[in-house]
C-alpha cells in the first residue's frame, strides 16, 4: 500500500485502498456477500477507516482495518456498548477506545479529534432522532452542539471531508445510501 500517495490530497486513490480494506475485513470476519456490500458503500465506515490515513498515522493500513472490524462487531450485535454507566452519560467515553490507538501511533491529534467528534455528533443525532434507542432518556441536544462547535473549531482533511463533514454529524444516518 502506497502509505506516501494515500496520505497526501487523495480521494481517488483511496477508493482503491477502501475497496482493500473491506476485502480483509470480509475475509477476516467471514462477512456474507450482501453484508461486504453494505459495508463497502457505507460512509461511516469508510470514514473510520480514513481516519488513520488522514491523521498520517504509522501503520494506516493495520489500523485502518482494526478500526472498522470493530465497528462491523459493534452493528452486528457483538460489543460491550450501552452496558457501562459512561455509555449513557452523553460523553464520548463511549467511543474513545476507537482513537486511542490513534494517538498512540503518532497521529495528527487535531484530525483525530476532529474525526472523533464528528462521529460523536452522528452517534447523539441517532440518540436524539430514536431516544428509545438509548436507555438513559437524557437531551443529546445540547452534546451534539457542543461537539460541532468543538469540530468547527479545528482544521479539515480533503480525505475525511469528502465522506463526511460536521454538517453530516448532524444527521442519523448509518445505513449505506441507496444503489
Amino acid at each position: 500500500m502506497n502509505e506516501t500517495k494515500v496520505n497526501g490530497p487523495l480521494t481517488a486513490t483511496y477508493e482503491a485502498v477502501w475497496q482493500r480494506i473491506v476485502g480483509y475485513v470480509e475475509k477476516g470476519l467471514a462477512l456474507s456477500e450482501q453484508e461486504t456490500r453494505t459495508l463497502a458503500r457505507l460512509p461511516v465506515a469508510k470514514y473510520v477507516a480514513a481516519i488513520p490515513y488522514a491523521a498520517r498515522c504509522r501503520n494506516p493500513d493495520r489500523l485502518a482495518v482494526m478500526l472498522v472490524s470493530l465497528f462491523v462487531v459493534e452493528i452486528r450485535g457483538g460489543s460491550p456498548f450501552d452496558t457501562r454507566p459512561s455509555d449513557q452519560n452523553g460523553s464520548l467515553e463511549r467511543i474513545e477506545p476507537y482513537f486511542a490507538p490513534l494517538y498512540q501511533a503518532g497521529g495528527d491529534a487535531q484530525l483525530i479529534d476532529k474525526a472523533k467528534y464528528i462521529l460523536g455528533m452522528k452517534t447523539f443525532s441517532h440518540w436524539i432522532e430514536e431516544p428509545a434507542g438509548h436507555p438513559s432518556g437524557l437531551d443529546f441536544t445540547i452534546p451534539r452542539a457542543e461537539l460541532k462547535v468543538l469540530a468547527e473549531a479545528l482544521p479539515g482533511s480533503d480525505l475525511l471531508d469528502s465522506i463526511l463533514t460536521v454538517e453530516d454529524g448532524l444527521i442519523n444516518t448509518w445505513s449505506a445510501p441507496p444503489k
